[in-house]
């Protein structure tokens, strides 16, 4: 949340606002005109001002039993039981005990699992999990809007057979399907006057009477060899007729695509300020004495430097301490969000290409005074905007939720001055953009739980926050502790089988089968209050926080802040190069669907297609010669049609 905050930030906005269960309401409204690949059904949308109430959908097999009766009487009591832990810093056992409450067994009962100590008293699906679901259904909470059936009229089908690559073949042909009206249902559909012509070729398979739902069609003739066959609808028209598709819940409900959803961080913004609550119920670190004390006898952080290279020729170096971002264009492996049918020994690869946010890289140049015999330290480096969303500086109450961790390693300091340098491209932090499962998959046979966690990390490209054109102001902080005391000793050695190519994010995601590789908690020292120091209007009275960062970190000589301007050039495009791509795969590019008013599609087309009417856009299909082409042998290169939808749709248009 705090990365999420700096970006709103550079961008002009506000600081997120919590969704907290007092006030229920969603301001923003949501549509995210996406379809669930997996049921054909549309994603919910929400329009703004909606309140969060309770949810009635007995009916709704689609959910898990259990969350279909969610009352909000409910789901605040179970906020307010998790509150009087929290004030107790107690929670009650299943005997009826009440135990020490820890920030893990916190977590436990927020997000409910099987460790969970007691979930019938605070809730069998978790306050966090119980929030997702109030916000996914919160367009249709009574379930009054559904579709018992989907009404057939006269109409036809267009449906593409999706994504089929693999290493001796290639389809991803157009087929077109006659449709009937389905028997009499709850509602009888107007009568079927006449089967429509298809009004597109259909070299393979051949047209098959089918009727169902989106979710299903049918079984297929498949071309010789290919045995599954996923069906993806493109297009349907028809002499006043249609689909009535059934809404599904919002995206809220679904990990895969929650984080679109603007309610994704006001609700993660209030579990956030869930566990702040515990924390500031903890007494604050001090520079010396007390709970690991801040300050580190002997070692002292005399200056900082942070240095970006240039990463396009011509472009000059820019001064020290000022970063650059820009767009990029990349190819992306869509192989890690797309099932697909695999042939063979290959793989299969698709790669979309997208722009996205990309910086220069850079060195932080640290000279740490050593004043005892040789030891080890952990460099902590954390990074918070400077100002607030009204250009004025952040006090270290507020901005100490604001740092976000850059990197932290660990380094020999040796008696006297040490000169420590260390790349931004070797956070502890971040995983590179080329390490994907792909890669991981053709080192095995089956990717296992060792394999699949070397995808955890945050992207490489995005370890800074955009900035802004003029340059926004950061500050960065080095801190520098005792390696001896975070050292972790695990009972048993960590297990890299598999994973000798790859970078594992340590910082972020922990190391697999181990314990968290540092004794200190996460986001030490800003996990907790700024300590206290008398009040300039009033030294003999109450002691009130110490008021912001330069005067926190004078009174700890091994901790440094630096201030850091990120620019951002909007003008800026690179392009990665081949990124991975192999060599000769073939392009599929196109312009995009373009929106027009009804009957508006003309004969027109890329190299003599086909255009289909539907919802108001011409879709234009490929042609029979370029099915013939597409037969090749080699893999294909997908180009997403708008880079900047965020990879929503693919689209097939042309061939070169």
């Amino acid at each position: 949340m705090a990365r999420y905050d700096a970006e709103r930030l550079g961008n002009g906005l506000s600081r997120v606002r919590p969704l907290r269960p007092d006030d229920p309401v969603l301001k923003e409204g949501y549509f995210s005109k996406l379809t669930d690949s997996t049921s054909g059904r549309v994603w919910g949308t929400r329009q703004e001002n909606t309140p969060l109430t309770n949810i009635n959908r007995e009916d709704d097999t689609s959910l898990p039993t259990g969350t279909r009766t969610i009352s909000m009487e409910t789901f605040q009591k179970y906020r307010d039981r998790i509150m009087e832990a929290i004030d107790k810093m107690t929670y009650l056992a299943e005997n009826g005990q009440r135990q020490p409450l820890n920030i893990d067994i916190l977590g436990d009962i927020v997000e409910a699992s099987n460790l969970s100590p007691n979930r019938q008293y605070y809730g069998e699906w978790g306050l966090h999990n119980i929030g997702h679901l109030l916000i996914a259904l919160c367009h249709d909470p009574e379930y009054k809007h559904r579709v018992t059936h989907f009404e057939y009229y006269d109409f036809w089908i267009k449906a593409k057979l999706e994504f089929l690559v693999w290493l001796t073949d290639f389809s991803g042909k157009y087929a077109t399907f006659i449709i009937p009206p389905p028997p009499p249902h709850k509602s009888t559909p107007p009568p079927h006057k006449s089967t429509p012509t298809p009004i597109h070729p259909h070299p393979y398979p051949p047209p098959q009477f089918l009727w169902g739902n989106v979710r299903y069609l049918g079984n297929l003739t498949l071309p010789q060899g290919i045995s599954r066959c996923p069906i993806k609808i493109v297009g349907v028209d028809g002499g006043g007729g249609g689909i009535i598709n059934a809404k599904h819940m919002g995206v809220m409900g679904d990990t895969s695509a929650n984080m679109r959803d603007p309610a994704f961080y006001r609700w993660h913004k209030y579990i956030d300020e869930l566990f702040d609550l515990y924390k500031q119920t903890m007494q604050p670190y001090n520079p010396t004495g007390g709970e690991l004390q801040l300050v580190w006898d002997g070692v002292q952080v005399q200056n900082i430097q942070v240095q970006a290279e240039s990463s396009r020729q011509g472009l000059a170096v820019p001064p020290q301490n000022v970063l650059r971002t820009f767009r990029m264009r990349s190819h992306v492996d869509l192989s890690r969000g797309l099932d697909y049918l695999r042939w063979g020994e290959n793989l299969g690869p698709i790669f979309a290409r997208t722009t996205h946010l990309n910086h220069d890289a850079f060195t932080y140049t640290i000279n740490v005074q050593n004043n005892g015999a040789a030891r080890t330290g952990t460099i902590r480096i954390y990074l918070a905007p400077r100002f607030n969303e009204h250009g004025e500086r952040l006090p270290m109450v507020q901005q100490r939720l604001l740092f976000f961790e850059l990197d932290k390693f660990t380094t020999q300091l040796n008696p006297g001055v040490n000169a420590i340098t260390r790349r931004s491209t070797q956070s502890n932090v971040t995983i590179p953009w080329d390490q994907s499962f792909r890669q991981l998959e053709r080192s095995v046979q089956a990717p296992s739980a060792e394999q699949s966690a070397c995808g955890c990390g945050w992207p490489q490209h995005m370890l800074i926050p955009r900035g802004n054109p003029s340059g926004q102001l950061y500050d960065l902080v080095v801190f520098v502790t005792n390696g001896e005391d975070d050292r972790v000793v695990n009972p048993q050695p960590a297990n890299n089988r598999g994973r000798d190519n790859c970078r594992q994010a340590m910082a972020y995601c922990g190391i697999l089968d181990q314990l968290y590789p540092d004794r200190k908690p996460m986001g030490y020292p800003f996990d907790r209050n700024p300590y206290t120091v008398p009040s300039p209007s009033n030294p003999n009275g109450a002691q009130i926080p110490v008021p912001n960062l330069d005067e926190y970190i004078s009174r700890i000589p091994n901790m440094r802040t630096i201030q850091v301007r990120i620019v951002y050039d909007a003008e800026r495009i690179d392009i990665r190069g081949d990124d991975g791509v192999p060599t000769g795969m073939r392009v599929i590019s196109g312009d995009p669907l373009t929106p027009v008013r009804p009957g508006a599609c003309g004969n027109g087309g890329a190299r003599g297609s086909s255009p289909l009417h539907h919802r108001h856009r011409c879709l234009h299909l490929l042609p029979v010669p370029l099915y013939q082409d597409l037969l090749g042998r080699r893999p294909i290169t997908l180009h997403v049609v708008k880079p900047a939808a965020g990879l929503e749709f693919l689209q097939i248009v042309d061939l070169k």
